[in-house]
């Protein structure tokens, strides 16, 4: 999910969902999830895209040789992007033949999402079956890599969210986030700056963005946060839309109204307008609100 129970509740979308069990929710969310995740068109192989990012192994493209009537190509496109780092580079001829390409000869485009050999140099491998109509019509590049997004805060404050929690304005964090407390930094297990007689023991939930005390802290006390996140606010900020919308959705239901489009008592008509792109449904796709933050996101095919 691309939003925590626990942020969806602090965030305050405009919806009361005290009465919601976070079982529910939970399943609630990780729809909206799936319906933003449906509606950029994610690649899924050779594993699920995830915004949050990941690691790819293997994945497949062809490896276009140059003929007497067509040129070649040393780039390959990779399928998930915002690229960090490529890790491995095959090109295989036949299932034991193959070059292997040291990703220090690759130049790679973060943002564009290719990857292309500007070295020849290469591991070669098997052997290939001379003489034989045998050998793959056209060869393949496997390539392993890495992907995803990083945003850097610096100092953020969190804000209480009981005496003991303290929570960030965004979750997915990646390890490492250094904690202040009044200015100064401290690690579980160092001495309290606020008593010296003690020590100040937290443990940190970078999934939530949050951190939490062992012992209640002061309220006088600023507790700051200097992390990197890597799920973009837009897609947390669609997923949270969605979800509302279909909590929205939900209580309709429980009246009896699913599907109703107007409704009209005395002078008194409402109506709702749900007709969006190529004739959809919006309330069957996502919001239209949502839509707008998701465009840049969308991924599209390079051929």
């Amino acid at each position: 999910m691309y939003l925590s129970v626990s942020r969806y509740r602090a965030a305050g979308f405009g919806i009361d969902v005290s009465d919601i069990e976070d079982a529910e929710l939970r399943a609630v969310l990780a729809r909206a999830s799936s319906l933003v995740d449906v509606y950029c068109g994610i690649p899924m192989q050779p594993s699920r895209h995830d915004f949050r990012g990941g690691a790819i192994t293997g994945e497949q493209h062809e490896w276009r040789l140059s003929t007497d009537v067509t040129a070649g190509s040393r780039r390959v496109y990779l399928l998930h992007r915002p690229i960090q780092t490529v890790t491995g580079f095959v090109v295989k001829f036949t299932n034991s033949y193959q070059l292997t390409v040291d990703p220090a000869n690759l130049f790679v485009n973060k943002l564009q999402g290719w990857a292309e050999v500007v070295s020849l140099a290469a591991v070669v491998s098997g052997l290939y079956p001379v003489g034989l109509n045998f050998g793959l019509y056209t060869p393949i590049a496997e390539v392993d890599y890495t992907y995803g997004y990083e945003f850097a805060s610096i100092d953020e404050r969190l804000y209480v969210v009981d005496g003991n929690t303290f929570q960030g304005v965004r979750g997915s964090w990646e390890s490492g986030a250094e904690i202040k407390i009044n200015g100064t930094v401290v690690e579980s297990g160092d001495v309290d700056p606020d008593d010296p007689m003690a020590t100040v023991d937290f443990e940190i939930f970078p999934t939530e963005g949050e951190v939490l005390f062992v012992e209640p802290r002061p309220a006088t006390d600023v507790v700051t946060a200097s992390y990197t996140y890597t799920l973009p606010d837009a897609i947390a900020e669609a997923t949270g839309i969605t979800a509302t919308h279909l909590l929205g959705e939900r209580a309709l239901a429980a009246k009896g109204m699913a599907g109703l489009s107007s409704i009209k008592v005395a002078e008194v008509a409402l109506a709702r307008t749900n007709r969006g792109l190529l004739g959809l449904e919006q309330r069957d796709v996502i919001p239209a609100d949502a839509a707008s933050l998701l465009d840049p996101f969308r991924f599209r095919s390079v051929g």
